[in-house]
């Protein structure tokens, strides 16, 4: 039944005709990316998405654009967006499957360029908008109603110095990290690889210095609140094993053994 739940998302005209537009009929022999059945697609042509991975090692499905999984949101009316001015570009950088969930917008401008790596999940209703660069390493969780964006969208003029700044700087969010729900990632936003953001957090400054993995950041603007030691538990299974254990036994917390190997329970089994 879940299965067939799965395929009923599919929208397969859309499917078939963003493979062939990309990447020609190898692109549907393998249909490395599959679309969901409410997204709308806009501005896509021969190299405006790419994988950066050689095509012999491309399988498909392993993007989805627009298809849901679990029960966040209705699906019923979560409707997606993908659109592209004619210099902008999403490339996916590497293998593994990388979820872009129903609701979510990525909307790219001016010579905007967007770029995903392996095994990330984007969550529900959220927008993602890049009118220069927006890098998401591998191993990143989005939660759902998330905002991404590179820019400030409109100009502000200074009277006190007769300028006007750019609205516009690079977005960087480091490989295996998760950013709670209703996060606000804004220009010039620097995550280090393992970060954590707490839920409705906005951050609006480069945190690169910070050298500590598994940090937690939170607040508005957030601020370094856990300097380093805390890691998502990715590994799905354990994850898993280990909420019944807290659901059922009533635990509080559960000490692991000193050999827990928590780097590679940080990716996804």
């Amino acid at each position: 039944m879940a299965l067939l739940r799965d395929l009923l998302k599919i929208d397969y005209f859309k499917t078939l005709w963003i493979n062939y537009v990309l990447f020609g009929f190898k692109g549907i022999c393998i249909l490395p990316i599959i679309v969901g059945r409410r997204t709308q697609i806009k501005g896509v042509r021969r190299g405006s998405i790419s994988i950066d991975l050689p095509m012999s090692q491309w399988k498909t499905g392993f993007i989805r654009l627009g298809i849901s999984q679990g029960d966040t949101y209705a699906e019923h009316g979560l409707y997606s967006l993908v659109s592209l001015q004619r210099n902008c570009k999403i490339i996916f950088t590497g293998g593994g499957k990388t979820k872009i969930y129903g609701g979510c917008s990525l909307i790219l401008r001016g010579n905007g360029v967007l770029y995903v790596g392996k095994d990330c999940i984007i969550n529900q209703r959220t927008l993602i908008c890049a009118h220069r660069s927006i890098k998401i390493g591998d191993y990143v969780e989005v939660g759902w109603g998330c905002q991404i964006y590179d820019t400030n969208f409109h100009l502000v003029y200074d009277a006190s110095k007769n300028a006007i700044r750019n609205p516009m700087r690079e977005v960087v969010i480091g490989h295996n990290s998760w950013l709670g729900n209703h996060v606000t990632i804004a220009k010039g936003a620097v995550l280090p690889p393992f970060s954590i953001v707490s839920a409705m957090s906005l951050v609006n400054k480069d945190f690169s210095a910070n050298k500590s993995e598994g940090s937690i950041y939170a607040g508005i603007p957030a601020k370094l609140i856990k300097d380093g030691g805390y890691f998502r538990i990715r590994n799905r299974q354990m994850e898993s094993a280990l909420l019944r254990r807290f659901s059922l036994e009533q635990l509080t917390c559960l000490e692991m053994d000193k050999n827990f190997d928590y780097l590679n329970n940080c990716l996804e089994s």
